[in-house]
């Protein structure tokens, strides 16, 4: 992610509560401590607007624990479970994950929080491609063979599988390490082409829309929208984080992804809460 922010050395250690109330800034740094835990729970929604309208959507949680801590960086682990809803259904259209119950992903962050590397990439990758060989028919011709074998290997590296199969790492992670201010910056950048080739162009802003350090929270609001004057495509980001200005945890994520054109609208959005 470009942004218009330095990335925090001198002053990542200056907690973002202890700043000045007239100060219009906070910087986004993980105040973790070796041991902690959390658990958060994570709705995954997709939605397709065409002549087959279908909507999906997912409940699982992500039980994350610091297991280790550095001058220079920390050590995460992130393990995917079903919920556990005695006596309780889950939402409408929800569907559980079998395959992902126990997957772990452990992976490295930087002293203030960037996204380092997935350490496990090969176990994830695994995971993956178990899930989509359960969705293949016993018998499968030469054809359907190679494209599953063409599929495989787009994962044959710790960078594809970062750039794909980790979107809520790569979420949650996002805006760490930098500085922003309530008010809103605009700069130009590049968003992922969702149909394969060169990143399109794109405006990306970003605004601390609520800075209380007597309620010891901050608002942190992110969007990046491509220019569909030129193109007959519409592509959408929209992010609001909510954070504990003390720790540096994300009490609340909300992502949404809206893409398209006149014929057919997508959306994909994680909603990541803190579970008490």
């Amino acid at each position: 992610m470009k942004l218009l922010v330095t990335l925090l050395l001198a002053v990542a250690f200056i907690p973002a509560w202890s700043q000045k109330e007239q100060d219009p800034s906070v910087s986004c740094i993980t105040y973790w401590i070796k041991g902690e835990t959390k658990i958060y729970s994570i709705v995954h929604e997709k939605t397709t607007n065409s002549k087959d309208n279908k909507h999906i959507l997912f409940t699982y949680e992500a039980h994350v624990t610091v297991l280790d801590s550095t001058a220079e960086d920390f050590t995460i682990k992130w393990v995917f479970h079903n919920p556990a809803l005695p006596g309780r259904e889950l939402p409408a259209l929800s569907q559980p994950l079998p395959v992902f119950e126990g997957m772990q992903m452990i992976f490295r962050i930087s002293s203030v929080g960037t996204f380092i590397e997935l350490l496990n990439w090969e176990e994830v990758r695994d995971s993956y491609v178990h899930l989509m060989e359960l969705s293949l028919p016993e018998k499968m011709d030469s054809a359907m063979t190679a494209s599953v074998n063409n599929a495989k290997a787009l994962f044959s590296t710790r960078e594809s599988v970062e750039a794909a199969l980790i979107r809520e790492i790569q979420l949650f992670h996002r805006p760490y390490g930098y500085k922003f201010t309530t008010l809103k910056v605009s700069e130009n950048t590049q968003i992922s082409n969702p149909f394969g080739g060169n990143p399109l162009p794109a405006v990306q802003t970003y605004q601390v829309t609520e800075l209380d350090s007597r309620q010891d929270r901050y608002t942190l609001v992110v969007q990046q929208k491509i220019d569909s004057n030129s193109l007959q495509l519409v592509i959408d980001d929209s992010s609001e984080y909510q954070f504990i200005s003390s720790s540096g945890w994300i009490r609340r994520l909300y992502y949404l992804r809206r893409a398209g054109s006149a014929a057919l609208q997508q959306s994909d959005a994680y909603t990541i809460t803190l579970k008490d």
